[in-house]
């Protein structure tokens, strides 16, 4: 999708040298940018399997409508919990990651159902940053994909960059 944005660019572009040089130069920062927040990401979800658990309790638990996406509207499971780490209570708002999205009310809401009547809620938390909380610490496709993305511009962008300054004809 970047690269077809990239190309459509150069494309529209091919009489100004120095703004579409400009131009590739910013699509390879994206790039590289979409990269480096997808890892982080990725290794954050990661790490946070292993993270150790506390007990906690949900306080407030919503199934909220927004608009997504144009004129597309979702549901957002919006939660709030309550944990305790060495004496000192915590609170936390992460269900995954990426937040979970659903066309479904009722998914959303069948996951507050479940989380609402679980006897023991259990967080894990980052044990060096015990603020830092998570419910369910999936990995999304959401992060490969992102770093697919942000190489295709990388790649696309720095052809085009290259064939931009005459380093390939």
């Amino acid at each position: 999708m970047l690269g077809l944005i990239v190309l459509g660019v150069s494309t529209l572009l091919s009489g100004n040298l120095v703004l579409s040089i400009i131009l590739s130069i910013a699509f390879i920062a994206l790039g590289i940018d979409i990269v480096y927040v997808n890892c982080i990401g990725f290794m954050r979800a990661n790490n946070s399997k292993s993270w150790p658990e506390a007990s906690g309790i949900l306080i407030e638990g919503n199934a909220v409508h927004r608009q997504y996406c144009g004129n597309v509207y979702k549901w957002y499971l919006k939660i709030s919990y309550i944990y305790s780490v060495s004496e000192n209570d915590y609170q936390g708002e992460n269900y995954n990651w990426v937040g979970f999205v659903r066309s479904d009310k009722e998914v959303v809401q069948e996951v507050i159902d479940a989380l609402s009547s679980s006897e023991e809620l259990l967080i894990k938390y980052n044990p060096n940053e015990p603020n830092e909380s998570v419910i369910s610490p999936e990995i999304s496709i959401l992060y490969p994909l992102g770093i697919l993305a942000g190489l295709s511009a990388i790649i696309v962008s720095s052809f085009w960059f290259l064939k931009l300054v005459g380093i390939l004809s």
